[in-house]
């Protein structure tokens, strides 16, 4: 037994110079591949009761956007809205009052709302009040611009009417029915 050993010794060096490389190796290789946090869509906070006021040029309202929670996503800088509304306050314009399930706000202005929109535009001198509701809208509030591709209806208080797709420019107050669109007239009362 001790002959066998006596044979193995020679090559204790080199198992200890074997073992002392691959430690060597695992001190200065490259380190294990972190986890990359910003591939990740996780917010960065959570704001309940959300509420936020649109200045224009002249540092007075120009639309305010309400929501049950808001939640900000640092990779797309995007923010989720539940229960988003938003309000158009512009002086010598009908006010927009827009409605949805959720909202998504990218770029700091294009909002795209889901899930029971609903636009009640005030009445005016010229026309009554108007109420759309759609599915899908995306809204651009700081341009008092409002479209969508998906069936739109709109009511007055004398009309029904129903399309498919529409474009909302409240700074020239026109409304554009874009396709496959029915009218209905109500009768007053």
């Amino acid at each position: 037994m001790i002959e066998k050993l006596r044979n193995w010794l020679p090559l204790l060096p080199l198992l200890l110079v074997l073992a002392g490389t691959y430690w060597l190796d695992q001190q200065v290789g490259p380190l294990l591949a972190q986890a990359d946090s910003s591939k990740r869509h996780d917010p960065d906070f959570i704001v309940n009761n959300f509420r936020a006021t649109a200045l224009d040029e002249q540092g007075k309202p120009h639309h305010r956007i309400n929501a049950h929670e808001m939640r900000h996503y640092p990779d797309d800088d995007s923010l989720h809205l539940e229960q988003p509304e938003i309000i158009a306050l512009t002086p010598n314009r009908p006010t927009l009052h827009t409605t949805a399930q959720t909202g998504t706000t990218f770029h700091r202005d294009e909002t795209i709302l889901r899930g029971d929109v609903r636009i009640v535009r005030a009445a005016s001198t010229a026309a009554s009040e108007r109420v759309f509701t759609t599915t899908y809208l995306r809204a651009l509030p700081s341009e008092d611009y409002a479209e969508t591709d998906r069936p739109v209806t709109m009511r007055d208080a004398h009309n029904l009417v129903s399309a498919i797709g529409m474009t909302l420019d409240n700074k020239t107050q026109t409304i554009k029915l874009l396709s496959h669109v029915r009218s209905e007239h109500v009768a007053a009362n």
